[in-house]
């Protein structure tokens, strides 16, 4: 019996997918105006490193999202109730019932991030100038608004952050100008003493993917600083992108954490088909044995399937690109758990 990656139409909940693997990119920053400094700055799990040629900024981007293993334990406090409820009564007596259960910093941050998404909806605006006692009454957030409000909670429980400012540089794309929502924010957050990971309050714990490039690490982005950036490029060099997505279930998540432990999931396959400078292709997998067929559509290039019995199954791709499709033999079975890669060079298989 073969299990799709997520159900392709219908509403549902579904909970929070694992990542693994690394990725790595380069870039090219040109700012008009001059007078940008571009950081560089490393963590558990994500490294930037920047340096100034000429005119231009060259930025390698390095990530790894092998287990967390945080081992700090946390508890929540009557000091740190009565913080959340000075803010908004209400709303720290509910993240605080959120927070009763959880036992280590990773488990408490997990639970904040998802008390922010359950009760703010996203939305592109600017709402830097809210204070956050407005924000908490307002019900929607942009991504600096989340990112607040995020701080805002694990200093109340005791567990240090810092807001980020950088490009959530498309993952389909070669190039992009810095207008609009190509300005992002997210944070970083101390899962133990002097051990610092990424994380965005919307869309992952524990690490952030090759195209998050950070411009700011240390307090707001200032109105000079914005009119500074203004009209930026963003050019990549170079990209190698080897995370692997694993939904855990029958719906594809919103929100992907890197686990503490390396996963336990058996009789699964991973993939992803990928075109020059491994950019995510568009189109379908399937999964065939004997005529059982399931198919799912790709998402930013990745594709699931879960398999209940041993054999030999083929595995077809359908894409959009002129010239990307492909199909292929796997053996799979139960126990096994395969990821691939597909249409970056030579086909990868690893067990």
């Amino acid at each position: 019996m073969l299990f799709p990656a997520f159900v392709l139409a219908g509403p549902g909940v579904a909970g929070d997918g694992t990542v693994s693997g690394e990725a790595s990119a380069s870039y090219r920053l040109v700012f008009p105006g001059g007078g940008v400094k571009v950081p560089s700055l490393k963590n558990d799990g994500y490294e930037q490193k920047s340096r100034l040629s000429g005119t231009e900024w060259k930025v390698d981007v390095n990530v790894s999202a092998s287990p967390l293993r945080v081992r700090e334990s946390w508890t929540l406090t009557k000091k740190m109730a009565k913080s959340l409820s000075a803010a908004d009564r209400e709303i720290g007596r509910s993240l605080s019932g959120k927070l009763a259960g959880a036992s280590s910093r990773d488990e408490a941050v997990m639970q904040v991030f998802s008390f922010i998404r359950e009760k703010w909806s996203y939305v592109e605006k600017d709402d830097s100038a809210l204070e956050i006692r407005d924000l908490l009454s307002s019900g929607e957030a942009s991504c600096l608004g989340m990112v607040r409000l995020a701080w805002d909670f694990l200093n109340r429980i005791e567990i240090p952050s810092r807001a980020i400012t950088g490009i959530r540089f498309p993952p389909e794309g070669e190039e992009c100008l810095l207008k609009g929502g190509a300005l992002h924010a997210w944070l970083e957050v101390e899962v133990e003493k002097g051990r610092w990971v990424s994380c965005d309050p919307k869309s992952f714990f524990g690490f952030v993917p090759q195209y998050y490039i950070v411009l700011k690490n240390e307090g707001p982005v200032t109105r000079e600083e914005l009119k500074a950036l203004a009209g930026g490029r963003v050019v990549l060099e170079s990209n190698r992108d080897r995370l692997f997505f694993d939904p855990l279930s029958s719906l594809k998540p919103d929100f992907w954490i890197r686990p503490q432990y390396d996963a336990a999931t058996q009789g699964v396959l991973l993939g992803k088909v990928l075109l020059v400078k491994d950019l995510p292709a568009r189109g379908r997998a399937s999964l065939s044995c004997g005529d059982r067929v399931l198919k799912c559509d790709l998402w930013d290039g990745n594709f699931y399937f879960r398999v209940a019995s041993p054999g030999i199954y083929l595995l077809k791709i359908e894409a959009e690109e002129p010239g990307r499709g492909s199909s292929r033999l796997v053996e799979l079975s139960d126990l096994s758990r395969k990821k691939l890669v597909v249409g970056a060079g030579a086909p990868e298989i690893s067990n």
